[in-house]
């Protein structure tokens, strides 16, 4: 639903204004005492520098850093 997207989505009456995004992002994952998120996703690292939002790091699950997903290649870990 969310994969492909392209700058012209973000022109027009119909985008959503980078500012709306953000806080909705923000609010969607804020943790609270009674509710932790989890985020799990790849790469999240180009989300999160897009955003100007960095998600705990124990709350998150990037599988473009799993080592099950990954492989050697000249002494360092990079995804399959």
């Amino acid at each position: 639903k969310y994969s492909g997207i392209i700058p012209e989505h973000f022109e027009g009456e119909n985008a959503v204004k980078w500012e709306v995004c953000q806080s909705q992002v923000k609010r969607i994952l804020k943790s609270s005492d009674e509710k932790k998120v989890i985020l799990v996703g790849h790469a999240l690292r180009n989300d999160y520098q897009v955003l100007r939002y960095w998600h705990p790091r124990a709350l998150t699950r990037d599988t473009a850093q799993f080592k099950p997903f990954m492989r050697p290649v000249r002494n360092r870990m990079l995804p399959k």
